[in-house]
């Protein structure tokens, strides 16, 4: 008797699987050299499927880099440092808990030289490519956001200054920091990283009423 076998379908719980692999392996190759040096063909092995997988989920190497940010960078912001911020009632003390935090990362071993993915993505794209440019900006926007509203909530509870610029403020530490791991990277030292955060602590103090401080 002759037998008829038929292929099986792919379920949706393997094709997301795959898709993660995908970009798992995207992540590390563009956070390693970048999202224009980065290879394809180093991706597909690192992730061990096929260029078909790949431009079935993603229909392009740029279209690859948009899900990398929107699925891997952003998630990667928000749990490190917005999640843990938000969780802390004192959003003074909650920025300097930030500033460590974003430290001992850099201070893992190799990833001073790599630097951060966001501050990476931002100088390599955002003046070339704009649909990099508006996820970037909405991470850097997201990030702002959410030191502003706690300091509004420091404000409303007592421990910020009522006069303090919230949104000025918020604008400030990102962008502080940001260049703060760029010029650690340059410099292949953790010490500008080091001094920037040693005067954004002692800046924070002054954000506070002065019978608190």
């Amino acid at each position: 008797m002759n037998q008829t076998t038929t292929s099986q379908p792919v379920s949706r719980r393997d094709a997301e699987a795959t898709r993660e692999t995908l970009l798992e392996a995207a992540f590390n190759e563009m956070y390693m050299n970048g999202f224009r040096a980065a290879s394809l063909e180093a991706i597909l092995s690192a992730s061990g499927l096929t260029k078909g997988a790949l431009y079935h989920h993603f229909g392009s190497k740029q279209g690859l880099g948009y899900a990398v940010v929107e699925e891997r960078v952003k998630p990667l912001v928000r749990e490190r440092y917005l999640d843990t911020f938000r969780a802390v009632a004192d959003p003074i003390e909650g920025l300097k808990r930030m500033g460590a935090r974003m430290q001992q990362e850099l201070e893992r071993e190799g990833i001073l030289l790599m630097g951060c993915p966001v501050n990476n993505l931002v100088t390599e794209m955002s003046g070339v490519d704009e649909g990099f440019r508006r996820r970037l900006a909405g991470i850097l926007d997201e990030w702002k956001a959410t030191i502003a509203e706690g300091l509004r909530r420091g404000q409303a509870s007592g421990l910020v200054r009522s006069d303090v610029d919230a949104e000025a403020v918020a604008t400030f530490y990102v962008a502080s920091y940001q260049g703060a791991c760029g010029f650690a990277k340059n410099a292949h030292d953790i010490s500008p990283f080091e001094a920037c955060r040693s005067g954004l602590d002692n800046h924070l103090e002054s954000l506070r009423p002065k019978e608190r401080q």
